[in-house]
């Protein structure tokens, strides 16, 4: 902006300079925090043993993996977006409720269960320590 706010065609830069950062900042700001949501991995958790069963599930795959690593989404078919979810994850086979991938668990989840999601994971990421 320095370099612009002598031009004459320019000039509004010098008088809005304080607004224009600001602006500036806060788009920056919303462009980080979306590359790191974006680039975590999105889990949908569907138990057909019900909510508390996903709620256990939600908090051992949380003791291995951070929400840097991993995001659990809420909805199954969103109205206003595309899927919000990478694969899901349930304790059944489901019929061809979306076109992503569904991993199937035993409950409470084996140390298979967890090795499938940390190939998947490793898979995403890379070396994970």
């Amino acid at each position: 902006m320095q370099k612009y706010e002598s031009v004459p065609d320019y000039s509004f830069i010098t008088a809005n300079m304080d607004v224009i950062a600001t602006y500036i900042h806060d788009l920056f700001t919303a462009a980080l925090m979306m590359e790191r949501y974006t680039s975590s991995l999105h889990i949908k958790i569907i138990a057909k043993k019900g909510f508390m069963w996903e709620e256990f599930l939600k908090a051992e795959i949380r003791r291995h993996y951070s929400e840097d690593f991993i995001v659990f989404c809420d909805e199954l078919n969103p109205k206003e977006h595309w899927a919000q979810h990478d694969f899901i994850i349930s304790d059944f086979p489901l019929p061809e409720v979306t076109d992503v991938d569904v991993l199937v668990w035993h409950m409470p989840p084996t140390k298979r269960d967890l090795a499938d999601l940390d190939m998947i994971v490793r898979e995403k990421y890379g070396t994970i320590e």
